[in-house]
């Protein structure tokens, strides 16, 4: 993150989110750590193309990962209805470390670097993933925080984890990433009934 950040004094971690490996879940589906840390630093917007696909490369990343180049597809829908379907999934429940204090997934790791192309392509309802904007997960694996996208955009702009210094350009930035998740449809986890919280938490 390119602005200056002053961490605030964090208290009350749970012990249980120190000592639980957040990525054990990705882990037992064959993920390694030397993967994860080319997934967040792809993330993070340091990832580079290696194939003429059209995709962010990251997206790339995945479909190589998985052994799936996007030309076998018989049609680039194809390609993209199973993105989504992996996304779900797996590649939705990786967690990376972007700054001190924090611990969240490769979504919420792209906005904090402002890379966000890709996500809104993905959650994007009139595109071709429309995958899951409302997944609950956690937001600050340190913290023992879980909330929604829409949830993590908030905690990181209200500064309940970090006093922002001199960044205007960021909290507008954030503002909008706000403003474009409620559009698509982008729910925080107070707005939700019991329901919507049970399927969201599958």
């Amino acid at each position: 993150m390119r602005y200056l950040i002053l961490p605030l004094l964090i208290i009350s971690l749970s012990v249980s989110a120190q000592d639980i490996d957040p990525n054990a879940e990705v882990k037992g589906m064959g993920m390694t750590e030397k993967r994860l840390d080319h997934l967040c630093e792809a993330a993070k917007g340091n990832g580079i193309n290696f194939f003429d696909w059209g995709l962010p490369p990251i997206m790339e990343m995945i479909f190589m990962r998985e052994n799936k180049p996007f030309p076998d597809f018989a049609t680039p829908e194809a390609a993209k209805k199973w993105f989504a379907e992996i996304w779900e999934t797996k590649y939705s429940k990786c967690y990376c470390d972007p700054g001190p204090g924090l611990r969240t997934t490769l979504d919420a790791v792209a906005l904090y670097y402002e890379k966000d192309d890709w996500v809104f392509a993905i959650y994007n309802p009139n595109g071709p993933y429309k995958a899951n904007i409302n997944k609950i997960k956690y937001i600050s694996w340190r913290l023992d925080k879980q909330g929604t996208l829409l949830d993590y955009v908030v905690f990181i702009k209200n500064g309940d984890l970090y006093k922002v210094l001199d960044s205007s350009d960021y909290v507008i930035s954030l503002s909008s990433f706000e403003k474009k998740l409620k559009e698509y449809g982008a729910k925080s986890m107070a707005d939700m009934t019991d329901e919507e919280i049970e399927e969201n938490s599958k």
